[in-house]
C-alpha cells in the first residue's frame, strides 16, 4: 500500500509539471544563484559609507509597525523597512562578491543583533489584521492594516536573504539564535501572508510571500518544503495570469492598471529565476511556460499602447479612478523586469521617460529581492 501511495504522489507531481519525471530540487548557496559573482552584484555596496550603512540597517531594531498602521489602502508608508532591508541586501550581494570575510563577520553581527532584539516580531500579524479589510466601500483613503504584516514579513524575507549568502561567515552559536528568530518569523508571518495569498486574488510583492517559503526552505534544508511550495507557486500563476499574460487584479486597477501589472509580471518573471536555481524551469514548463512569456508580451504592449491597459474595465474594489493617481508607466520598483523579458524572450519594452527617472533612485530590487543583472552575470 505504501508503494502504492508513493508512485501515485510521483505521477501526481509529473503531470503537474507536464515532465515525465519528478524535478530535483536543488538548494542553491546563495539562494538564487549558486554563487554571487559578477561586478554589477557590487552595484549597490559603497564600500566607503559601510559603517554608516551597517548603523542605518541596525535601527531596524527602533522602528515600529506605525508609519504602516497609519498608511491608507492606496498608498504604503513603507520606505523606513524597505529602504533599509534594500541597503542590508547590496551590502550582502557586495560582500559576497568581493569575499571580504570581515565585513561579512561584520554583518552578521547585525543580524544577530537585530534577531536578538526581536525585531518586528511585535508588529501585527496576519491574523489580527483579516477583518479589518481595505479599501472599504472602495475608498482609497481607507486604513488597510493588512499592509502592516505585509511589510513587515518583507523585512524578515530581506533579513533570510542576506543570512544565506553569508551563512558561511557564522558560528555555530550565531546560527542558532538565527534559527530561533527565522523559525519566528516564519510561522508568525511568512508562513500566513503565504497562506494568505495563495486565496486571493491578485500578484503582488515576493511573489505572493512565495519567495519567503523558499529563503526559508533554503536555510533549513527542507528539500520537501520548498518542492510543494514551487508546486504551489505553479498552480497560483497559472490561475492568476490569464492567457494573454493579464494577470487577475494587478491589471485591471484603474489607471494603475499597467502600473501593477509590471509589479505582477517582476515578481513572478523573478520568481521563475529562482525557481530555475532550484531545480524547476517554469520558463519551458508546458502550462505555465505560455503564461510568463505572455505576461512579458502584455508588458511590451503597455509599453507601446498604454491606453489598452487605461481602459481595461476595473475588477474587485482596490481599482484606481482618480486622476491624479494615475501611473502611466511601468511600476518604477520594477528594476529588473525590462532586463529579464530581454534576456528570457529577446523583447525590448519601451522605457517611460517618468519610470527611468525614478528607476535610478533605486537599489536591489524591492519586489524580488535582488536584481536580474546579478543573477545573469552569476550564471553566465
Amino acid at each position: 500500500m505504501k508503494k502504492i501511495i508513493v508512485a501515485s504522489y510521483l505521477i501526481a507531481c509529473s503531470s503537474a509539471y507536464g515532465m515525465s519525471s519528478t524535478p530535483t530540487t536543488s538548494m542553491p548557496k546563495d539562494f538564487f544563484v549558486e554563487k554571487i559573482n559578477g561586478a554589477s552584484c557590487s552595484a549597490d555596496y559603497n564600500r566607503s559609507t559601510f559603517y554608516n550603512d551597517l548603523n542605518y540597517i541596525n535601527e531596524l531594531k527602533f522602528q515600529n509597525d506605525n508609519d504602516i498602521v497609519n498608511s491608507s489602502s492606496l498608498t504604503v508608508k513603507h520606505e523606513e523597512l524597505s529602504k533599509r532591508w534594500a541597503k542590508l541586501l547590496g551590502i550582502t550581494y557586495g560582500i559576497a562578491n568581493d569575499q571580504n570575510q570581515n565585513r561579512a563577520k561584520e554583518v552578521v553581527n547585525v543580524l544577530v543583533d537585530l534577531a536578538q532584539s526581536n525585531t518586528l516580531l511585535d508588529s501585527l500579524t496576519p491574523g489580527e489584521t483579516v477583518r479589518a479589510g481595505c479599501w472599504i466601500n472602495g475608498d482609497k483613503n481607507s486604513p488597510c492594516l493588512f499592509h502592516t504584516p505585509q511589510h513587515t514579513g518583507f523585512t524578515m524575507i530581506a533579513m533570510l536573504y542576506s543570512a544565506i549568502v553569508l551563512e558561511e561567515y557564522m558560528s555555530p552559536e550565531q546560527k542558532k539564535v538565527l534559527d530561533i528568530y527565522f523559525k519566528k518569523s516564519y510561522n508568525k508571518f511568512i508562513k500566513p501572508m503565504a497562506k494568505a495569498q495563495l486565496g486571493q486574488k491578485g500578484l503582488y510583492e515576493f511573489a505572493d510571500y512565495g519567495l519567503g517559503i523558499l529563503a526559508y526552505a533554503r536555510w533549513t534544508n527542507d528539500t520537501q518544503l520548498a518542492a510543494q511550495e514551487l508546486k504551489n507557486r505553479r498552480n497560483s500563476f497559472i490561475k492568476k495570469i490569464e492567457e494573454n499574460g493579464f494577470i487577475d487584479n494587478n491589471s485591471f486597477r484603474g489607471n494603475r492598471g499597467y502600473w501593477y501589472h509590471t509589479l505582477g509580471a517582476e515578481s513572478a518573471l523573478g520568481y521563475a529565476l529562482v525557481a530555475r536555481s532550484f531545480g524547476y524551469n517554469f520558463f519551458k514548463d508546458p502550462k505555465l511556460g505560455p503564461e510568463l512569456k505572455a505576461i512579458a508580451e502584455a508588458t511590451l504592449l503597455g509599453g507601446v499602447d498604454y491606453n489598452r491597459f487605461d481602459s481595461m474595465p476595473d475588477r474587485g474594489r482596490n481599482a484606481s479612478k482618480d486622476l491624479e493617481d494615475a501611473r502611466p508607466h511601468m511600476h518604477q520598483l520594477s528594476v529588473s523586469l525590462p532586463l529579464i523579458i530581454e534576456q528570457e524572450y529577446n523583447i525590448r519594452v519601451p522605457i517611460h521617460s517618468r519610470y527611468n527617472k525614478l528607476v535610478q533612485l533605486e537599489s536591489v530590487g524591492r519586489f524580488i529581492g535582488f536584481n536580474a543583472d546579478c543573477y545573469y552575470d552569476s550564471i553566465n
